[in-house]
């Protein structure tokens, strides 16, 4: 079942268990739902999406108009996760189709993600861009992803 955080029941246990994964992006993101400042990083129509069956939570993204970079270039699927019991079996491709089927029907073009991971987007469509800077400072690859004409 793929479903948007703010209809998803049990919010907490979310929160709880991106707070204690093996992922530091994790923390971040359990800091930030918790605090409701995920807008503040992701854009105002940010949009958080979990993937999970028979009640445990296989992976995680963000949809928003913005993310680690100062561009004008929009939107841009974050905080990207999928949990280590489900790594392999495609969780992530399900919730990134889940989130161009949202694109496509907004008519919206595109989509960018940013990763230093080599091989990962490229499977679900992506194409390597450019290096970027982040607001940090540090320099990111980034992928696009052509959605509609």
């Amino acid at each position: 079942m793929i479903v948007r955080l703010d209809e998803y029941e049990n919010r907490e246990r979310v929160i709880e268990e991106l707070s204690v994964c093996d992922w530091r992006g994790g923390r971040s993101l359990a800091e930030r739902l918790m605090k409701n400042t995920l807008h503040d990083k992701c854009g105002e129509h940010a949009v958080y999406v979990l993937l999970s069956e028979k009640e445990e939570i296989m992976a995680v993204c963000v949809l928003g108009e913005k993310d680690e970079i100062d561009t004008e270039m929009t939107p841009w699927l974050g905080y990207v996760y999928t949990f280590p019991a489900f790594r392999g079996q495609r969780a992530m491709g399900r919730l990134i189709a889940y989130v161009i089927g949202v694109l496509q029907e907004k008519g919206i073009p595109e989509l960018y993600v940013s990763s230093n991971e080599k091989g990962l987007y490229e499977k679900y469509g992506f194409t390597y861009m450019k290096e970027m800077e982040t607001a940090k400072g540090e320099m990111t690859s980034v992928y696009h992803r052509r959605i509609a004409e």
